[in-house]
């Protein structure tokens, strides 16, 4: 309800009928402004390699099935489930075009829209169109120590210091390793700053061919959506600066974090809004992705992918993602996992980066 304010609701449900669907967007016309505010999603999946995918993805994830030992129980109950839908379903077409829907194929291969119209409605079509079901891993690295970092300065564009730059040596042979021993399609995108530059730039890009194809490895892509959060009047000061000499904005910060915009700067919600892209693409992709990025981007990613444990937007700002570390995350049909590398055990100096100390700040 209430989608001229941006707010999206999700009814999760099979929809069998075309009754049920009349009934459904019956029902919801008392909390919405028009019947178009209701968008019908139905996903085809035709390809058999695709539907098999999916009844595998199901039977690692899927919480009915939590407990059962049994695969072969579980993919024949999953199947016969499919089979029952299947005789039963009536799908949309032309007796539905007073509804606004989309239909998707076979993970986007083909899509069709119907009364799609207007900013949000169109925002989540390119959206869904993006959506697949292929698994990948994402790997989320902030850049290494900066110079800025070591000097307690947020914002900035300064280059790594040689701890920063041992990371970027751990970095690109973990990468060599363990990424495109296994995946040779991985990509590899960093934003237009010095300090994510210069930490994947050991990572090698060599020529190769892939499925008969020819490929460069870990080829870079930047992004200036990437870049970290603008810091305004306040960019390349420490905190304690910005404390002492503008206590009101200092104490408005730290009483919200997501909301507040740096003067001449942004904010968290700023930067929701212009990952927007990032979001759609990431999506859309089917090979890994190392994403080497800032401590404010990252955690609206993470925040994002890890929907059963950041429960709000409200805690993402607050999310942890510590310098010298990959978090691998996993995502998958009801949910995503991760796993933590700590590639550096060494200190990294007076900027924070022990055991005992908080990490440096970073917005």
């Amino acid at each position: 309800a209430g989608m001229e304010k941006g707010r999206v609701a999700i009814f999760d449900s099979t929809n069998v009928s075309r009754k049920f669907r009349c009934e459904m967007v019956e029902e919801l016309r008392s909390v919405v402004q028009s019947r178009s505010n209701v968008i019908l999603v139905e996903s085809v999946c035709e390809d058999p390699e695709i539907i098999q995918h999916n009844i595998s993805a199901t039977e690692r994830s899927m919480p009915d099935y939590k407990g059962t030992e049994s695969r072969e129980e579980v993919v024949a109950d999953y199947t016969a489930r499919i089979q029952c839908f299947a005789a039963r379903y009536e799908p949309l077409g032309d007796e539905d075009k007073v509804y606004s829907w989309i239909k998707t194929v076979d993970g986007g291969q083909q899509v069709i829209l119907n009364k799609i119209f207007g900013y949000l409605p169109g925002r989540i079509a390119s959206f869904v169109m993006n959506l697949h079901t292929f698994p990948k891993e994402i790997y989320l690295s902030r850049h290494g120590q900066s110079e800025y970092n070591l000097a307690q300065k947020i914002g900035g564009d300064s280059s790594l210091t040689a701890h920063g730059r041992e990371y970027a040596v751990a970095l690109a042979a973990h990468v060599h390793e363990n990424v495109l021993r296994k995946f040779p399609r991985a990509r590899l995108w960093t934003s237009t700053l010095r300090r994510t530059i210069e930490t994947g730039e050991l990572i090698r890009h060599e020529d190769v061919e892939v499925d008969g194809q020819p490929w460069i490895t870990m080829r870079p892509r930047q992004w200036h959506a990437l870049d970290e959060i603008h810091a305004g009047i306040f960019d390349g000061m420490t905190y304690d600066e910005i404390a002492e000499k503008d206590p009101e904005e200092f104490a408005m910060r730290k009483k919200n974090k997501l909301g507040y915009r740096y003067p001449r700067g942004e904010s968290y919600l700023d930067v929701l809004q212009r990952l927007d892209t990032i979001v759609h693409e990431l999506e859309r992709q089917r090979d890994p992705i190392l994403i080497i990025s800032h401590q404010g981007i990252l955690r609206i990613i993470y925040a994002y992918l890890m929907i059963d444990e950041i429960k709000s937007r409200e805690e993402s700002p607050h999310v942890a993602i510590p310098l010298n570390t990959i978090k691998v995350l996993r995502p998958h049909a009801y949910g995503c996992t991760c796993e933590n590398l700590a590639l550096l055990k060494s200190k990294a100096g007076p900027d924070g980066q022990t055991e005992k100390a908080l990490d440096p700040p970073s917005h």
